[in-house]
């Protein structure tokens, strides 16, 4: 008879230790599903690094906004407005005398236009247009010094606008060149497609050297 308790609460015993180790069993694994969670975690974290690779962005726009300031720097270009200051610096022009009459650069050099004829031009080159032009011939004389006339100019424009003949590379043409001592006298001749009608007002301008000033004939010809 008292071996019936003894075993009974052999079997009770033996039950609670099987319900402790379910317990403790259950137990165990909620914390790995705890750990196993928390790697989810930190791999968020590079996620939200990501935040301050935008930051850098801002810099590289800022520096490309100040780079356009050196830009602005227009200088040269307003500096070009010196070349206009130098078409302004142009050699100055004698007044104006007529077209028989001459004219003198003080210690340089006298001028005059020995004829302003009317002629037929014989263009002989590629642009050059035959027909009515104005043939001139001009002398110059040495005062002083030594004049080298290699970049002599002559022009001839028409009306009161001073509008551009065009040179013909006509036959005749014979421009000034060479060396001008003091009292020795050179020659050139030089053709301009002029029409007819356009003769009655005719500008002359010579300039016997760069940088030296235009001598100047006016009036009408042909």
């Amino acid at each position: 008879m008292r071996r019936r308790p003894v075993l009974a609460l052999a079997g009770a015993g033996l039950l609670v230790a099987v319900v402790l180790a379910l317990v403790l069993t259950g137990g165990d694994d909620q914390p790995r599903t705890d750990h196993a969670a928390s790697p989810s975690a930190t791999t968020a974290a590079p996620t939200s690094s990501s935040a301050p690779v935008q930051g850098p962005a801002l810099p590289t726009t800022a520096s490309g906004t100040s780079s356009a300031a050196p830009g602005t720097a227009t200088a040269p270009t307003t500096a070009a407005a010196p070349g206009g200051g130098a078409a302004e610096q142009r050699p100055a022009e004698l007044p104006a005398v007529p077209l028989d009459a001459g004219a003198t650069v003080p210690g340089v050099v006298s001028g005059r236009l020995v004829v302003v004829e009317a002629v037929q031009a014989t263009g002989s080159g590629v642009g050059n247009v035959s027909g009515p032009a104005l043939r001139v011939t001009v002398e110059l004389t040495g005062d002083g010094r030594t004049l080298s006339l290699d970049g002599s100019y002559v022009e001839l424009l028409t009306g009161p606008d001073l509008t551009p003949a065009s040179p013909v590379d006509d036959p005749s043409t014979a421009p000034l060149q060479g060396q001008l001592p003091p009292g020795g006298t050179a020659t050139g001749v030089y053709v301009f497609s002029v029409d007819d009608g356009a003769r009655g007002d005719v500008t002359v301008r010579v300039q016997p050297a760069p940088g030296e000033p235009f001598l100047v004939f006016r009036g009408a010809a042909g």
